[in-house]
């Protein structure tokens, strides 16, 4: 019987396809954008998931020779600003994550 992890990582890949967003090789499992550990409520949201290789998630997760913020605006900017806000602003306000990114002039900024 799958675990939840494998039935989320299942309707993830359904709904974006098991290639990583950056390089399009085999993703292993999705990665949460918003950390199911900080961010519980949305540890099975389907939306909070990302197929990416273990590559970029060594990269997101540990940074490299860019910052990891960098590769999660790289996320941002492929699923789009308003993906972003929806995510986060679907928390209840108290355990909202404060706002990494924002639009300006048709370009996503870090704050």
């Amino acid at each position: 019987m799958p675990s939840k992890f494998q039935k989320w990582a299942r309707k993830v890949f359904d709904k974006y396809g098991e290639r990583c967003i950056f390089c399009m090789k085999d993703s292993g499992s999705p990665h949460h954008f918003f950390p199911r550990g900080q961010y519980p409520d949305l540890a099975w949201v389907v939306e909070n998931g990302v197929p990416i290789c273990q590559h970029h998630h060594d990269l997101i997760e540990h940074g490299g020779k860019k910052p990891k913020k960098y590769y999660r605006k790289q996320v941002v900017i492929k699923r789009g600003i308003e993906w972003y806000e929806n995510l986060r602003i679907s928390l209840p306000e108290y355990k909202r994550p404060p706002k990494e990114f924002y639009k300006e002039n048709g370009k996503i900024k870090t704050i």
